[in-house]
């Protein structure tokens, strides 16, 4: 049950920011340089590791990798889709950022398995 709440915690989290963040994007995005960059890009950044998360928290770890994989590579599908959607625009930073996230992800975990594996080791020798 907890899980359950934990999705819809987390889906309506990623909404409100989302749709928050978008009506200070132009303000934000003004500045010019990579200050820019990032704030443009933002939104898919968090995107992505509030979506991994959320694959996470349904699948659970047994399929990390493969979910992660998974989501990052639908995120970045629907931005190169952008490029023929009317009154979206393709950006190469934004899948530039969600493939960093998706790193960044990916190592965090794998590293939180090896330090777990490590300390059973310990414990049990």
């Amino acid at each position: 049950m907890f899980k359950y709440f934990l999705v819809f915690f987390v889906s309506v989290l990623t909404y409100v920011f989302m749709e928050e963040f978008e009506s200070y994007r132009a303000a934000y995005q003004k500045t010019g340089g990579s200050f820019d960059i990032i704030v443009g890009s933002l939104p898919n950044a968090i995107s992505t590791m509030l979506g991994i998360l959320l694959a996470a928290l349904i699948f659970g770890s047994k399929a990390f990798f493969q979910n992660a994989s998974s989501y990052t590579i639908g995120v970045a599908i629907y931005e190169i889709i952008q490029l023929y959607l009317p009154e979206r625009t393709f950006d190469i930073w934004d899948i530039v950022a969600t493939l960093a996230v998706y790193i960044v992800v990916i190592v965090f975990y794998f590293s939180i398995l090896w330090i777990v594996e490590k300390r059973k080791d310990l414990s049990a020798g």
